[in-house]
Formats: structure tokens, sequence, C-alpha cells
């Protein structure tokens, strides 16, 4: 019988047994929940006056703003203000909401009471500086706290700053102040901490914002050059970041595929730009179109070097057979370098009788162009990524449209463009080299 019993004792006859068996359980379970209950009670209280206190100070800036406080009135309540939303956002680590706009509002606030410093000090600063201000403090306090919206509001606020040296840009957004200059030498190593926290971060958005910064930033500075010369700048800086983010990706970095397509996409800008000049039937253009500058040639080499070094790296993962480094660092070279000495591209087109320099150099960068799509079309099929396949197609249709201009097509046109297409599509080929067999990097995700 106690056989039996000790078989079906877990049924309901046996009370003795169940609880015997699990009082114990019955009561270790009372004790977690209520452990985890007063746990929860315990936090709440503070949890929920820490929210409260970064829209406190949100209220006591826009009530600073409606009552039109003095700005030099405003130094020692915004660094205070300041000072309290870091011990809110210390507190706060484990509910990362409050966090972040603990952080959001501390940089607004020692923002505000550098600005008053400056003012007490007598130092003229214009409306718009304060962007830089809030960046710079921004990118700070987002390493300090590893707070992605920090960071991105270090990125646009840098973002705004400089759209504002722009008047075009600046009248555009409504800003319409005016703006300081002097901010410009340091701009750059702002951009770079904030590139460098994104990636550690792991923040794409920020990323992204920070790569427009850099290419802003070199037309900002550029502003003097003609828009020619420019465009051919900003095609070997771009080249030369497309193939840095490729050799990144062979290591598998954070943004790399980000990198590659934004170098991608501004240097089809700038050699979209190049061609429409050079498919213009307008031939009195053989002198050079500006004096040669030694920052535009050493910008240009600078970018040159950094092309050639990642191809090595590139060449290190047999990614590109070494006659495609040769390949890849000669013809990056070829637009930049038109765009000031087109009389160099006039000497060429001359020795071959038939077509003119205009539109013939129009109709080999379309045929690179449209290689280059072709590219992204196969790599797209091969790796089975639908937004390589639709940018590649994209391109390639635009590119079409363009140079099939019925104003030029003649026999001449047509062996021109096969030429130059099939040298183009050989280019490639050696470039790309081993990369076909290679193994692809693992995907990141996040």
């Amino acid at each position: 019988m106690s056989q039996l019993q000790s078989i079906t004792g877990a049924n309901d006859n046996s009370p003795a047994w169940v609880m015997r068996k699990t009082a114990p359980e019955f009561s270790s379970a009372r004790r977690h929940v209520s452990v985890s209950q007063m746990g929860k009670v315990k936090h709440r209280i503070p949890t929920g006056l820490l929210g409260l206190i970064p829209l406190a100070a949100f209220a006591a800036g826009i009530a600073a703003w409606w009552y039109r406080v003095p700005t030099q009135d405003l130094l020692w309540p915004a660094a205070g203000i300041g000072m309290v939303q870091l011990i809110a956002a210390a507190m706060s680590r484990s509910n990362w909401r409050i966090k972040n706009l603990s952080v959001l509002v501390a940089a607004g606030a020692f923002s505000s009471a550098f600005f008053a410093a400056a003012s007490q000090a007598g130092i003229t600063l214009y409306a718009t500086d304060i962007s830089v201000m809030i960046s710079g403090i921004s990118i700070a306090l987002a390493w300090i706290f590893k707070s992605r919206p920090a960071l991105m509001l270090s990125g646009f606020s840098g973002l705004l700053w400089l759209a504002s040296l722009t008047p075009e840009i600046s009248v555009a957004l409504g800003i319409g102040a005016p703006t300081s200059q002097g901010w410009l030498p340091i701009f750059p190593l702002l951009v770079v901490a904030q590139a460098l926290l994104a990636k550690h971060l792991e923040s794409y958005s920020t990323l992204g914002v920070t790569i427009l910064a850099a290419y802003g930033y070199i037309a900002t500075i550029s502003a003097s050059l003609p828009l020619l010369p420019l465009a051919g700048l900003v095609f070997a800086g771009a080249a030369a970041h497309h193939r840095v983010g490729k050799a990144w990706a062979d290591t598998d970095v954070f943004g790399a595929r980000l990198h590659i397509v934004a170098g991608w996409l501004m240097a089809l800008g700038a050699a979209f730009y190049v061609q429409s000049h050079w498919l213009n039937s307008d031939t009195n253009q053989a002198e050079p179109l500006w004096a040669t500058s030694q920052m535009w040639w050493i910008l240009v080499g600078l970018a040159a070097f950094c092309l050639f070094l990642s191809s090595i790296m590139r060449y290190k993962h047999a990614q590109i057979t070494l006659t495609g480094i040769f390949l890849v660092s000669a013809s990056a070279l070829i637009i930049p370098i038109a765009t000031v000495r087109p009389d160099l591209a006039y000497l060429v087109f001359d020795a071959v009788p038939g077509l003119p320099a205009r539109p013939g150099f129009g109709v080999l960068i379309g045929a690179a162009i449209i290689t280059s799509g072709l590219a992204w079309i196969v790599n797209g099929l091969r790796k089975s990524e639908y937004f390589a396949m639709t940018l590649g197609a994209l391109v390639v249709v635009t590119q079409g449209l363009i140079i099939f201009n019925p104003a030029w097509i003649s026999v001449d046109f047509a062996i021109v463009f096969s030429l130059s297409l099939i040298c183009a599509l050989c280019i490639s080929g050696l470039i790309s080299g081993s990369s076909l067999s290679h193994a692809r990097p693992a995907k990141r995700y996040g």
C-alpha cells in the first residue's frame, strides 16, 4: 500500500505528500515574488522623480526664453541645471530613456552657460555659433554616457552650423543670421570624433550625418574654386572614400557598407557634372580652365595616396590583383586632371581622328559610369542584394537616357562608345581580380 501510495501520491488524495513536497517550493516562490515586487516598488518612485528633472529643466528653459531673460544672467542657472542633469543621467543609467533625455537637456544647458560666459567676457558670438558649442558638448557627453541621441545631436548641430556658412542654404533654412568661420580649423576634428564614436556605438544614422558633414566641409572650404575643379576634387576624394570603404568591408569594419555607398554616390554625382561639361558641343575650351593651385594638387594627391593604400589593403585580402591596383589608381585621376587640364584631353582626341573631344570625352565618362552600374548589378546578383541591383540599374538607365542623344549619335559615336565600354569592362575585370572567388566576410547586424 505504501508503495502504491508512493506511486500515486502526486494526486489530490495525498494532501500530506503534496504539502510535504511542495510547501518549500510555494514558500520560495512567494518569497521571490515578494522581493521582486518590493524591488519594483522601491525603484518606481526614484525613477519617476528622475524623469521629472529633465522635464522641469526644459520647462525652465522655455520660461527663460518666453520672458526674454538676458543672456548674461543665464550663466550660473544654466550651469546648475546642467550639473543636476548629469547627476540625473548618472543615477538613471538603467533607464535609457531618462538617461538620454537628461544628457540632451544637459548639453543645451551647458551650451547656454558657455554662451552666457562669452557674453559676460565681451566675446562676440553669433547665434549660430551655439550650434558648434552644442555639437562639441554633446559629443563629450555622448562619450561619457554612451548616448546615441546625444551623438546624433552633435552631428546635426555641426551640420546646421556648416550649412549656415552658405548664404543660399542659410536663407532656405530660415537661419539668415551672420556666422563666424573661426570654427573651420577645428571642425574636422569634431567630424573625426563623431565618426569614431559612431563606430564605437554602432550608430548608422550618426555615421551618415558625419559623412554628409565631411563632404559639406570640403565644399565649404573650396567655395572659391570654380565648379568644375571642385567637382574633380570631390570625385578624387569620393573615389578614395569608396575604395577605403571596400577595404574596411574586407575585415568587416562597422559602417563599411555605408562608406562604400556614400563614396560611390558622391563620385557618381561629380562624374555626372563633369560629363555634362564635356557633352556640351562648344569646342572652344582647349586651354586650361583654371590656374593651377598647389593646394588643389596636394588634396588630389592625398586622395590618390589613400586610394592606393586602400588597394594595397585589399590586395592583402586577395580582393584585387596587383595589376588592378595600378589601374584603379590611374583611372581615378583621369577625371580630376581633366577638370583643370582639358587641353590634355583635346590632345588625346586630336590624335584619334573621327570624333572631337566634345562629346568624345563625355562619351568615355558615360561608358565608365555604365560599367560601374553594371558592376553593382553583377555584385548584387552574386550576393543576393536587391539594393545594389536596384542602385546599379538606376545608374545604367539614367546614363543611357543622357548619353544616347540623337543630336550626336553617329558611326564615330558608336565606335568610340563601344570601344570605351569594352575597355572599361576589361579594366573592371582586372580590378576585380580574384575577389569573385574570395569568401565573403560575415555580415554585421545592429
